[in-house]
């Protein structure tokens, strides 16, 4: 990009992610993090359709065979995104919905702000997403985070280590009296739908299933 290009890519991305900052916003009318945390992951709900459409949207967790396994092992992620390719999920209902692993194109947690029990959990969230593909899938996870408040993104802090880690973003930054969206945080998103749009297509053109034991052809 040429530096010259940076006032207008600045000025896209805070018109992108300008909803977003109203889950910081309703802060002021109450204090429960269940409530403001929907808010936040209804917004980035939105953010994210608006790009992976006609792709699929749900809460809930990825099944498998070693799921199936060890059902005790399931973790709750907050945005699967996925295709009914080759497998339609079960159990759908609303947002919800038990996702096949060969369908899932990409696993996104949500945070209201990048408080440390928050971070802790984006990191869980990415183990756990890695195993429950072959070999790991480290590229198929995001932590996405509405507003930095507390942690300095330049620092030796957990957040620095999510981002350089490709882990996870920040959207918007409200460390200082006027807030502001954080670009570089906002396209890598971008990006990264971008990728899981690529991996869609990519699949088309492999629409089957391995059955075990199957004598086809």
């Amino acid at each position: 990009m040429d530096e010259s290009d940076r006032p207008y890519f600045d000025a896209l991305a805070a018109q992108l992610v300008g909803a977003v900052s109203a889950a910081e916003q309703i802060s002021q009318f109450t204090s429960n993090k269940t409530v403001v945390g929907a808010f936040a992951e209804s917004l980035v709900y939105q953010f994210v359709n608006r790009i992976v459409h006609p792709l699929r949207l749900s809460s809930g967790t990825v099944i498998s065979p070693d799921a199936y396994r060890n059902k005790k092992d399931t973790p709750q992620f907050d945005l699967i995104i996925w295709d009914p390719n080759p497998i339609p999920p079960i159990a759908t209902e609303d947002r919800f919905a038990l996702v096949p692993r060969n369908s899932v194109l990409g696993i996104i947690e949500v945070k209201k702000t990048d408080y440390d029990h928050g971070l802790d959990d984006i990191e869980d969230k990415a183990s756990k997403a890695s195993t429950c593909f072959p070999g790991g899938a480290p590229e198929l996870f995001l932590g996405v985070i509405c507003a930095a408040t507390d942690h300095d993104p330049d620092g030796d802090n957990k957040l620095t280590k999510l981002i350089n880690a490709s882990m996870a973003v920040y959207l918007l930054d409200f460390r200082k009296a006027q807030p502001h969206a954080n670009s570089e945080g906002v396209y890598r998103l971008i990006n990264f739908l971008g990728s899981v749009r690529r991996t869609a297509k990519q699949r088309q053109a492999n629409f089957s299933v391995d059955y075990p034991g199957s004598t086809w052809e």
